[in-house]
């Protein structure tokens, strides 16, 4: 679920499942997103997948961002 949106400062906060592939519980975190999502289109409150990678920083970026089935 969306938390928060700063399109400015390119971030997102997300409230996500657990994520057992990289060893995550379900957490409330801030993420930087990629130039490529249009933050304008997200909404605080809805309910998103997303998809991300691991920069070289080692710090995870949003790639992608979508409305999640049964969402609106």
């Amino acid at each position: 679920m969306v938390n928060s949106v700063d399109p400015s400062s390119r971030k997102i906060s997300l409230s996500h499942n657990a994520i057992p592939a990289i060893g995550w519980p379900a957490m409330t975190m801030d993420f930087a997103v990629a130039p490529s999502v249009d933050l304008r289109q997200v909404k605080v409150g809805a309910h998103v997948n997303f998809m991300m990678y691991r920069g070289g920083d080692d710090m995870y970026v949003i790639q992608s961002i979508t409305p999640a089935a049964g969402s609106h």
